[in-house]
Order: C-alpha cells, then structure tokens, then sequence
C-alpha cells in the first residue's frame, strides 16, 4: 500500500474498511496513516491473527456476501485485498453494490484481485462453473482479466490505476491485478 501512500493520505474522511482483512497488515497500515480501522473477516482465526498485528482496529466477524452493516457513505477508504473471489456473478455485484453504497463519495476502493494468469493458486481448478468461477482445492474461486475488471467494476467506478503484477509474498509467485478505484455516483 506504501506506494499508493499519496492517494491515501488525500482521503479526508479517515474512517477504514479493511474487507477480508485476514492478517490486518493492510489494517495496520491504515492506522498508521492516521485511519480510524474496521477490520472484518469471518474467520474468528484471522481476526485473532488481526488484533496481534492491528491491535487498534474494530474487529467484526462477518461474511461478507451478506449486506454490511455500515451506514451509507461511512468509509473514507476500502481495502479489499484477495477477498472478493469467493462469490458467483450475481453475488459479487452485490457485494460491490454494497460496497459502494458504504463508501464516501470521495472515497477510494484499493482491491488486489486473482488473475486469469495465477497458475500457482488455482486458475485452472478442477471444474468451471462460470466463466473465470472454478472450484479449486474444494472452494469456489473466480479469477479476473481486464474484460472481468471491467465488467464488474462499471460505470459507478472510476478507475485510477489497473495493473496485472507478480507477487512473492505468498511463497510461490502469486499473479494478481491490484486496482484503485474512485466512486462515482450512480
């Protein structure tokens, strides 16, 4: 996130949502920014996990295919880090849908998503049940491309930055698109 650092700082309502915040590094950071952080997971372990290293943050357990419960416009920022996967079409419009609605109308969404490219964590699971929608290892997976990046994310988002990259921080190397995005009304 250190690089996006500028961006982040820019935001003036300094309420965080850290969705799927497993670990809480990307919670600790926003703290560290001056961030007032709701960090949430629905696995009580990586809210355990979330409180070592964030310890400042609210923790919630939640899932978040179901709708949040946050008021309208209540977050300066979302981050969304490798947690918008799980889910069908029809769910993952929702759960955008929702974000949106919880987001502040200068606010930014910062997501890093699997990439169509990901062989090393399941690109290409055992059966397709959506395009780019696998199960893999026993869980539903989807994996993004610039055509899905731009299909869910649409008009409601502005798109500041969209990049596929090679991450090493989950052992073997990792492809994912990190995109921050801008909410537009709609």
């Amino acid at each position: 996130m250190d690089r996006w650092k500028q961006n982040i700082l820019d935001i003036k309502k300094k309420q965080a949502l850290d969705l799927g915040c497993g670990c809480g590094l990307d919670s600790l950071y926003l703290y560290k920014q001056g961030f007032e952080v709701t960090a949430v997971d629905f696995s009580k372990e990586a809210l355990e996990i979330c409180k070592e290293n964030a310890p400042d943050a609210e923790l919630i357990m939640h899932d978040i295919s179901k709708p949040l419960p946050f008021n309208r416009e209540q977050f300066g920022i979302i981050s969304a880090s490798l947690s918008l996967h799980y889910f069908d079409k029809s769910t993952t419009h929702q759960v955008l849908a929702d974000i949106h609605r919880c987001l502040d109308k200068n606010g930014i969404l910062m997501v890093r998503l699997n990439s169509t490219k990901d062989i090393h964590f399941g690109a290409f699971g055992e059966s397709e049940i959506e395009p780019n929608y696998f199960m893999s290892g026993g869980m539903s997976k989807r994996f993004f491309d610039r055509q899905s990046i731009e299909y869910f994310f649409n008009s409601y988002w502005l798109k500041v930055h969209v990049e596929e990259m090679i991450t090493h921080k989950y052992g073997p190397p990792k492809q994912l698109w990190e995109v921050i995005l801008k909410k537009m009304d709609g």
